[in-house]
C-alpha cells in the first residue's frame, strides 16, 4: 500500500466514511466476494483479492483527497510494457527483444525495468502466458481444447518445455489440473 497511497501510515486506523462514493464500491465489492468466494478457484480468489487492494487504495487515496497520479517514467514505461504482454501472449514470436524493440529501448534497459520489479521480461512474458494458461485449464468453458492447443495458443512451442514450467509454477501437470487434483 506505501506504493499505491501517499501518507498510508496517516491513514491506517482512520475509518472510511460509509457515504463516499469510493468507500460505497468497495464495500459492495467486499461484500459481493465474501458472498461467493466458496464458488471461485483459488486463482479467481488471489486475482479478486489483488483487485480489492486496488479499490481500497482507490478509497484510501479518494478519502484522503489524493489526486490519482498518472504513473510516469520509468513505472509508464514498465506499464506499457506489461500491456504489451498481455496482448502478445499468444504470439510464439515475441521476445524480450521484441518487446524492448517495440518500445525503442535496448534488451539492456528492459532487463533492468522489470529487475526492479522483481523479475526479468523473459520470466515475466512465461509467468504471464502460464497463468493463461492455468485460468483456460481450470475453466470448464474450454475442456473441448487439448492442453497442447492451449499451450500452442499461448506462445510455448514445445509441449515438455511448457509442462516443466507449469509443473515449476502450479506444483502439479497440466493434466492433473484439468482432472481437479490438487498440489502435492
Amino acid at each position: 500500500m506505501r506504493d499505491r497511497v501517499r501518507g498510508i501510515d496517516e491513514l491506517s486506523g482512520r475509518a472510511l466514511s460509509a457515504d463516499h462514493p469510493a468507500a460505497r464500491v468497495l464495500a459492495a465489492f467486499v461484500r459481493e466476494l465474501a458472498g461467493v468466494s466458496k464458488d471461485l478457484t483459488p486463482e479467481q480468489r488471489a486475482d479478486f483479492g489483488l483487485t480489492a487492494v486496488d479499490l481500497l487504495a482507490t478509497a484510501l487515496r479518494a478519502t484522503a483527497g489524493e489526486e490519482t497520479s498518472a504513473p510516469s517514467g520509468r513505472q509508464a514505461l514498465l506499464r506499457a510494457m506489461r500491456a504489451c504482454v498481455q496482448e502478445h501472449l499468444t504470439d510464439s514470436s515475441f521476445t524480450p527483444a521484441v518487446l524492448a524493440r517495440l518500445h525503442g529501448i535496448s534488451p539492456r534497459y528492459a532487463a533492468d525495468l522489470f529487475g526492479e520489479a522483481g523479475t526479468s521480461p523473459a520470466a515475466y512474458i512465461r509467468d504471464q502466458r502460464l497463468q493463461a494458461a492455468h485460468r483456460a485449464l481450470a475453466d470448464p468453458r474450454q475442456s473441448h481444447r487439448t492442453i497442447a492447443g492451449i499451450a500452442a495458443h499461448l506462445g510455448f512451442t514445445d509441449r515438455t518445455t511448457f509442462t516443466r514450467a507449469f509443473v515449476r509454477q502450479y506444483g502439479m501437470t497440466p493434466a492433473d489440473l484439468r482432472a481437479g487434483q490438487r498440489p502435492a
